[in-house]
């Protein structure tokens, strides 16, 4: 192997022949060694959208068996874990404001998606602060 500074290339070589090393998009998996690492937010910095929900839901794992609950319970609200199996999970551990926080972020995303015709978000967010 060798390098050519000049150009700016790797080339390959045996007795027979040669090959010029080209790298394509060797980035494209960077976010994955940053997740085994657990650099979540650089992880995020370099991961495309289709993966970026895998992200999210390690990063809320992870914080929940830190059993750090209200912040896990931000990660999971934008996690595609359903409702009821999170829900269950705080309820189970005792993490009533992580619930709380949890069921806020849950239900504003779900009014700024879907807002109610006739009904302001402004009258339904508020019924979670009682």
């Amino acid at each position: 192997m060798s390098r050519d500074e000049i150009n700016d290339t790797t080339w390959l070589f045996s007795d027979s022949c040669f090959y010029e090393v080209v790298p394509i998009r060797e980035d494209r998996d960077i976010w994955r060694l940053y997740l085994e690492q657990q650099q979540f937010e650089e992880a995020l910095l370099h991961v495309n959208e289709e993966n970026r929900i895998l992200v999210l839901d390690a990063q809320a794992n992870y914080y929940f068996e830190q059993k750090e609950y209200e912040l896990a319970a931000k990660f999971f609200a934008s996690s595609k874990r359903t409702f009821e199996e999170v829900a269950l999970k705080l309820i189970k551990y005792g993490a009533i404001r992580a619930l709380k926080t949890y069921l806020m972020l849950k239900l504003h995303a779900y009014v700024e998606k879907d807002s109610t015709p006739g009904v302001p978000p402004q009258v339904i967010l508020p019924i979670l602060k009682v």
